[in-house]
């Protein structure tokens, strides 16, 4: 078959770490094929392989293309959680919610992948500034993933943390990463998480410190919808660096809402 020898390559270099020339060959394998069901089981084969890759449009199309073709209802949610996921990361919150709401939809009955869902929506409502809603999606998701988590728990209760940080309830953000840091070992999320730890229990011992804090959250959120999330001209405005500003948006979890996904890869 002709396209043995480019199948082999992606293999080989998906094996040595060489995610986004993978994707590159697999595509080019995938534009060979008909639409029966050796394409479909390659496309599987080659999105399973790219879990993680980078963001990019082509990886979305790809996701999108294998979205056409025959699915079980638990691999179809799978699908699309993972398009919704690399949108949100990408900022992109106004695309990534329809395919995660279809994702919980097309999730019934699988809880573990309805948890996963869940979460990501959670940390989807956070972005766009309703950290309220956003907390009880999470807290639905843990709900719903049982009483011992398994490995979905420590991603979940450091956002949950997170969320709770920037709400500016300490106390409760501090038990959620402890909880967090103490199920599983995040690798460099486990960082952010520790980080994120120690400004809790700091924010705790000092409520003062917690109230200003959510006041500049509240308040930088606010010059940023003033100025049209205008990074430059919102520095302006606060008389304080765009680099500040900047690092205040991340101090915070402050995302511009529906923001265009970019390509990454």
């Amino acid at each position: 078959m002709s396209h043995v020898p480019a199948l082999r390559k992606a293999r080989e270099l998906r094996a040595t770490g060489r995610a986004v020339e993978a994707r590159e060959e697999w595509l080019r394998v995938l534009a060979q094929l008909p639409d029966d069901a050796s394409r479909w089981a390659l496309a599987d084969e080659a999105l399973d392989a790219l879990e993680g890759a980078p963001h990019s449009e082509a990886l979305a199309a790809s996701l999108q293309d294998r979205l056409a073709g025959p699915l079980t209802e638990e691999r179809r949610s799978d699908l699309l959680f993972r398009l919704g996921a690399m949108r949100l990361a990408a900022g992109d919150t106004a695309g990534a919610r329809a395919p995660l709401e279809e994702a919980f939809r097309a999730a019934s009955g699988h809880r573990v992948q309805r948890a996963r869902v869940l979460g990501e929506l959670g940390w989807l409502e956070a972005a766009e500034g309703r950290p309220d809603v956003g907390a009880s999606r999470l807290e639905d998701a843990l709900a719903e993933a049982g009483l011992s988590h398994g490995a979905l728990g420590a991603p979940l209760l450091a956002r949950l943390g997170a969320v709770r940080l920037a709400q500016g309830r300490a106390g409760e953000a501090l038990e959620a990463l402890r909880a967090a840091l103490a199920e599983a070992a995040l690798g460099a999320d486990g960082r952010e998480t520790a980080r994120r730890a120690r400004e809790a229990r700091a924010a705790e011992s000092d409520p003062l410190r917690a109230r200003v804090a959510g006041a500049e959250a509240a308040a930088l959120r606010e010059e940023l919808e003033r100025a049209s999330w205008n990074q430059s001209l919102a520095a302006r405005h606060l008389g304080i660096s765009e680099q500040a500003v900047r690092y205040k948006m991340r101090k915070h979890g402050i995302r511009r809402p529906g923001a265009s996904a970019r390509s990454r890869g």
